[in-house]
């Protein structure tokens, strides 16, 4: 109870800031054919962190309530077995297409290049629940711990709410491995005050393995860094920019950080106290107890306007999250787009499902109307399928629907006329 509180509690402070075999990535080469694009499809059946077992001979994978999944679990591997076979049928009907990621944790489906063409071929499916050419996204950002209230006397660090053991899963543009907000040292119990103590092992419900740096064939000041108690794991995700896009000179193919922004979220996020800042004084973490898990979406390009974070590769980030067991993803990305059933919303309702807080930036506009870009979630609720009633509320409409499946076209047509869309996991198609 104490840890669920805890970080239902970080995972909200978040929000004020703002697979299977997949190609290599060191043989990837951009495909500048403007008439194939990146689609990203859905499939019918239920990825693993949602599935209750309704198949004869596959036992249910979604996690019970406070627990985590299982990726070395029978129940799991058999199921990931059948979505493997239901995703590989879908992709013989356009062998064109080239498969660039598979998602079967938090989504279920895969990213391909493929023809316009091709694309409405899958449409037309019955066992496609949607297709969407995939988008570019971009960094958003920020703030600080006193103006939250978090070092006050009444605070949550004085009563030690700072983050123990709870895995920060954080999908941005890397990490700067050195930073002293990551270094695994030992730090006050309570926030900015107590006796200092270190890490231990990371908690038993991260399974997640691997520290993603030291590639320095491709740049060679990418030195190798071995993960610690504090920065528990480092991986990258470039498989879709890779295959439209080539990596600036500064740029590391690895989860290692170039521009700085996904250094800045993860130790604003879950950086240690007591480091001190550039221009005087102490810098913290909001969970300064917390650990971190890096998971690098976000690339630079040698046009700015073509570096940014694909929701394809972010995907395929969620994925391994959930698997890994963090507790809560943050992701400062997003767009400008105001609807609600693209498949990085969707994936994230899964992982909802799954018992991951999930923690997203509303954009760098405003204020004004219709300036919170996506993906902040489902509005109104924060996972998905929702209850058996669920009342819906934005201003000047509200709807109560139950729980059918697909949603019928009466809480379609409501939800249209509140300004926005149903969302996952049956989006229009």
């Amino acid at each position: 109870m104490k840890k669920t509180v805890v970080t239902a509690l970080i995972a909200g402070l978040l929000l004020s800031f703002g697979s299977l075999a997949e190609p290599d990535k060191g043989k990837l080469k951009p495909d500048f054919n403007k008439k194939r694009k990146i689609y990203i499809v859905q499939l019918a059946e239920e990825p693993l962190a949602a599935y209750e077992g309704h198949i004869p001979g596959l036992a249910a994978t979604k996690p019970r309530a406070s627990r985590k999944m299982n990726p070395q679990s029978s129940q799991f591997q058999h199921y990931a077995d059948f979505l493997k076979s239901r995703r590989e049928q879908v992709l013989s009907a356009v062998p064109g297409a080239r498969k660039v990621h598979e998602y079967k944790v938090a989504f279920n489906g895969f990213a391909a290049l493929m023809s316009s063409k091709e694309a409405e071929t899958l449409r037309a499916r019955k066992d496609v629940l949607g297709v969407w050419e995939d988008k570019l996204l971009k960094p958003q950002t920020d703030s600080t711990r006193d103006f939250l209230g978090l070092t006050g006397i009444r605070g949550p660090w004085l009563w030690g709410i700072t983050g123990e053991d709870v895995v920060i899963g954080v999908i941005d543009s890397g990490i700067h491995p050195e930073h002293p907000s990551v270094a695994d040292v030992p730090t006050p119990k309570r926030g900015d005050r107590g006796r200092e103590i270190s890490f231990g092992p990371a908690p038993e419900h991260f399974v997640g393995e691997g520290c993603d740096f030291g590639n320095s064939d491709f740049n060679p000041a990418d030195a190798p860094f071995e993960c610690n108690n504090k920065l528990i794991k480092a991986q990258s995700f470039s498989e879709s920019f890779l295959t439209v896009n080539t990596l600036a000179d500064y740029e590391f193919l690895s989860a290692r950080d170039a521009d700085g922004h996904g250094t800045h979220t993860a130790t604003t996020a879950g950086g240690n106290y007591g480091v001190e800042g550039p221009a005087g004084g102490t810098l913290s973490g909001m969970a300064p107890r917390a650990r971190v898990a890096v998971y690098k979406v976000c690339w630079d390009a040698p046009n700015p306007d073509d570096s940014g974070c694909f929701s394809s590769d972010s995907m395929a980030a969620i994925d391994q999250a959930v698997a890994d067991g963090v507790d809560v993803i943050n992701f400062s990305v997003g767009g400008s787009s105001t609807t609600f059933n693209g498949p990085d919303d969707i994936a994230f309702l899964f992982a909802a499902d799954a018992g991951v807080f999930v923690s997203v930036s509303a954009g760098n506009s405003g204020p004004g109307a219709e300036t919170i870009g996506t993906p902040p979630v489902f509005p109104g609720s924060p996972r998905w399928p929702p209850p058996k009633t669920t009342r819906i509320s934005v201003p000047g409409c509200s709807w109560t629907r139950r729980r059918i499946s697909p949603p019928p076209s009466r809480a379609s047509r409501a939800a249209a006329r509140c300004g926005w869309q149903m969302s996952a996991p049956y989006p229009p198609r």
